[in-house]
């Protein structure tokens, strides 16, 4: 983020509404907390594309509530999510193509 007075270290917060379906009706639309999630994240690395910095990984620290398959799916490039999963799940991710081990 733009360095004011030097320090450039700041965490940049936004609140986002993430009312279910079930709640009463309010004036936003109904979005899952994730939904909100990549809403923010995105928003975030606009905020770093404009700064110049669009080529800076972003770590996501959640916790069990944000391991959904949907998230994993909707994360920006860049992005790094560090989530508490279930002991039963499994991620599995392609290996890479130019590995150059070869079994």
């Amino acid at each position: 983020m733009p360095a004011e007075r030097g320090y450039s270290r700041a965490l940049p917060l936004r609140w986002l509404p993430a009312f279910t379906e079930k709640s009463r009706l309010q004036k936003q639309v109904a979005c899952k907390e994730w939904q909100a999630a990549v809403q923010f994240l995105l928003w975030l690395r606009e905020q770093l594309r404009q700064a110049g910095r669009e080529n800076q990984r972003l770590l996501m620290v959640a916790d069990g509530s944000y391991d959904t398959l949907e998230l994993w799916k909707a994360l920006p490039a860049g992005v790094i999510l560090l989530a508490r999963s279930r002991q039963e799940s499994r991620i599995i991710l392609p290996a890479p193509r130019s590995c150059a081990w070869q079994p």
